[in-house]
C-alpha cells in the first residue's frame, strides 16, 4: 500500500538511539512520534512523520519507564497553542514537558510529588489536558494537576503493579479510568 511507511530503518537503525527504543507513542492526529531509549541510551526523539525528519533530540534524559504524548499545551484562556504536552515517567520521577515544533525546542518541568515515592509505569493525560494519570508499580494511580505541576490524590486501583491505564470520558462528561493490573486485577474509575 502506498500509504504506508516502514520507519524501522529510518528510526531503529539511526544513530540516534546507541542501545535500543524502549517506547514509541504516536500524536493523536499522526503528526509526530516520539522514541525514548532503554536504559543506557537516555535519549527521547522526537521525529516529524509527515517529513521524516528530526523535530528535536534530547540526551541524557533520567531512566524512563513510561511516556505519552498530552495534546496541544493550553494557553491561560484555554485555547490551544502551537506547542505540545509530553510526559515521561520513572523510578521517582515524573515531568512535563513542552514541545515547540517550528524550533524543536523542548524543556521539561518536574511535577511535585511531595512525599510520595513512585515508580512509573503507565501515563495518560485527560481529554481536557487538564490532569496527567500516573499509574505506579505500587498498584496505584496519582491524578496531577498539569497546570500547578501538583499530585491532585492517590488512588488504589489493583493488588500488583498498573500493566495498562485508559482514560475516556463518562456520559457525564468527566474522567473515566480503565485501569488493569497483574493477576486478572482491573478497575473502572470515575
Amino acid at each position: 500500500r502506498d500509504d504506508v511507511s516502514d520507519w524501522s530503518s529510518d528510526v531503529c537503525s539511526s544513530d540516534l538511539h546507541d542501545h535500543g527504543v524502549m517506547h514509541v507513542s504516536i500524536t493523536e492526529d499522526e503528526r509526530f512520534m516520539l522514541t525514548v531509549g532503554v536504559t543506557g541510551d537516555n535519549k527521547m526523539v522526537v521525529w516529524d512523520l509527515a517529513t521524516g525528519c528530526i523535530v528535536s533530540n534530547r540526551p541524557n534524559m533520567e531512566k524512563t519507564t513510561c511516556a505519552c504524548w498530552g495534546g496541544r499545551k493550553k494557553s491561560i484562556k484555554g485555547r490551544d497553542t502551537t506547542e505540545f504536552l509530553i510526559a515521561t515517567g520513572g523510578d521517582r520521577s515524573l515531568k512535563i514537558w513542552t514541545l515547540d515544533p517550528a524550533s524543536g525546542g523542548v524543556t521539561d518541568e518536574r511535577v511535585n510529588l511531595g512525599n510520595q515515592v513512585r515508580s512509573f509505569t503507565r501515563l495518560a493525560f485527560s481529554e481536557s489536558r487538564e490532569y496527567l494519570y500516573a499509574a505506579s508499580s505500587s498498584g496505584d494511580f496519582s491524578a496531577v494537576h498539569v497546570r500547578s505541576l501538583t499530585m491532585h490524590s492517590v488512588t488504589q486501583a489493583c493488588s500488583n503493579g498498573v500493566l495498562s491505564l485508559l482514560v475516556q470520558t463518562s456520559p457525564a462528561g468527566e474522567d473515566q479510568l480503565l485501569v488493569g493490573g497483574g493477576a486478572r486485577d482491573r478497575k473502572s474509575v470515575v
